[in-house]
């Protein structure tokens, strides 16, 4: 029993020395192990919110003049229904009809 306990003890100081030894590597494994576990946790919650945003929700219209397909919200309607991509589509497509 004496024997066994002997041979953890010089087992446990031998392993105290070579972590002594290679603590600054040891310390570089940990900080790169939670850098690569964190870097993990901030994809997965990127990927959560860009399935909740509210552009990827967005209806698309197609301008009535070029044929532009664009966001509902950024597109330029007359009261007729008609959907321009910008301005000068609208004017343009106005002095057309």
């Amino acid at each position: 029993m004496k024997d066994a306990i002997f041979i953890l003890l010089v087992a446990f100081i031998l392993m105290a020395l070579t972590a002594l030894r290679y603590r600054k590597q040891i310390g570089a494994v940990i900080h790169v192990s939670r850098m690569l576990r964190d870097s993990g946790q901030t994809s997965r919650q990127g990927t959560i919110q860009n399935r909740r945003d509210p552009m990827a929700a967005e209806p698309l219209v197609k301008c009535s003049h070029c044929g532009t397909w664009v966001p509902e919200n950024r597109s330029r309607r007359l009261r007729s229904g008609d959907c321009f991509c910008s301005t000068e589509c609208l004017e343009s497509g106005a002095k057309a009809a």
